[in-house]
């Protein structure tokens, strides 16, 4: 029954669709980048590669979740491809949490009912694998300068990771998100944080520009700049499902600007770990420092880029700041950022564990405009991301918010 709803969405694929400008961020950010957007027939062939994987999985048989028809998907061939516009989310906001589209086109709504018996740890959950605070070459604290269009506040006190550590936990499990698998360079960034779930930022997934989710993207963990040995953790992996929060998708609330990337199960992933995450009030997490691991557009300036160029160059960045403020449920901060650093893990250490708070989200704006903001994750997030593991769980290795 399921590979037949995959498939009946795909036929309507093949026979539909309106030409549009493609709008999303990352044309404007990687056009000059080498990289050979998928024709269609690759889209395509791609397409029915992922529903095959999705045959078995049916959400709207989880508590609380509901069918939603199809979805809009943006795609790299300068098309809005509309297998069929979703109805209408009927429940008030208010009892909705997300909205989770899988890869053959199938939406669902998540409703409270998905979680409401889940108790979140108020610490958060843990990392699997735990480490010393210094992580060598960050920055202690960022001078305040002139701001550039870039959000690189002052002078540039980004480090890059070291060449051998893109193997080695965490730097593995921080991926840039690649619109077709040998993509030199990405569009935004995301972190694991199971086996099978990244966190990134909700513009990430779907553009409010295009009104569309991301379609058939790759996450490419511990991502090495732009050579033959880019992929030094193997092969990209196929992103299957998107989730992403109502407020975001429905009313552009940049409170609620958080995402979350369902990859398919494969080993090589499981091996890599993640993450732990939390969930605090802002003023909670006010005044204390956050890390960012990161990967800014390819073509941008990075002051401690390993290429001659001194352009970022696709490697991996990080930085440390303090939270100097909030704004809603942004936090405020001056890590060095650039396009595509959008959905960079933003977390601080708990007892020696690795704790994400939220994704980075926003350069200058909104709110303060000498400040780059990430987005903390409400209790409803972190809940939505366990019923995530419950629900796509991987056969190779486990994870449970309890």
């Amino acid at each position: 029954m399921q590979m037949r709803h995959g498939l009946a969405a795909l036929v309507a694929l093949l026979v539909t669709g309106a030409v549009a400008s493609l709008g999303l961020d990352v044309r404007d950010v990687f056009a000059s980048a080498g990289d050979r957007p998928p024709t269609r027939r690759e889209q395509l062939a791609e397409q029915a590669r992922r529903a095959a994987m999705l045959a078995d999985v049916d959400p709207a048989r989880w508590e609380g979740w509901e069918a939603d028809g199809t979805a809009a998907f943006a795609t790299p061939s300068d098309r809005l491809d509309r297998i069929r516009d979703g109805t209408p989310l009927a429940l008030p906001d208010d009892l909705l949490e997300g909205v989770l589209v899988l890869a053959d086109g199938r939406r669902y709504r998540q409703t409270r009912r998905a979680f409401e018996s889940i108790v979140f740890p108020p610490d958060g959950v843990p990392a699997s694998e735990r480490g010393g605070e210094d992580e060598g070459g960050l920055a202690s604290g960022l001078a305040n300068g002139d701001v550039t269009i870039d959000a690189v506040i002052g002078a540039d006190n980004r480090t890059t990771v070291a060449y051998g550590n893109y193997t080695q936990f965490p730097w593995r499990t921080v991926g840039t998100i690649l619109v077709a698998q040998t993509d030199k360079a990405g569009f935004c960034t995301a972190a694991l944080i199971s086996p099978r779930v990244a966190v990134t930022a909700g513009h990430c997934v779907y553009s409010q520009k295009t009104k569309a989710w991301s379609w058939n993207t790759w996450f490419s963990p511990g991502h090495r700049g732009r050579g033959s040995d880019r992929f030094p953790n193997g092969n990209p992996r196929p992103v299957v499902g998107l989730l992403s929060n109502t407020a975001w998708v429905n009313n552009a609330d940049v409170d609620h600007d958080v995402g979350f990337l369902v990859l398919a199960d494969q080993p090589q992933t499981a091996a890599l770990g993640y993450f732990g995450f939390m969930c605090k009030d802002t003023d909670d997490l006010e005044g204390g420092d956050i890390r960012i691991l990161q990967y800014p557009g390819w073509q941008y300036s990075c002051a401690a880029s390993p290429d001659p160029s001194g352009q970022c160059f696709a490697f991996q960045y990080r930085g440390q700041s303090t939270i100097n403020d909030d704004c809603g449920n942004l936090l405020e901060h001056q890590v060095d950022t650039n396009p595509g650093s959008s959905g960079s893990p933003s977390y601080r250490f708990v007892n020696g564990d690795r704790r994400i708070f939220g994704p980075h989200a926003y350069g200058l704006s909104p709110c303060d405009s000498d400040d780059n903001k990430a987005v903390a994750m409400t209790s409803a997030k972190c809940k939505a991301a366990c019923n995530l593991f419950a629900n796509f769980p991987s056969q190779y290795a486990s994870r449970s918010c309890n």
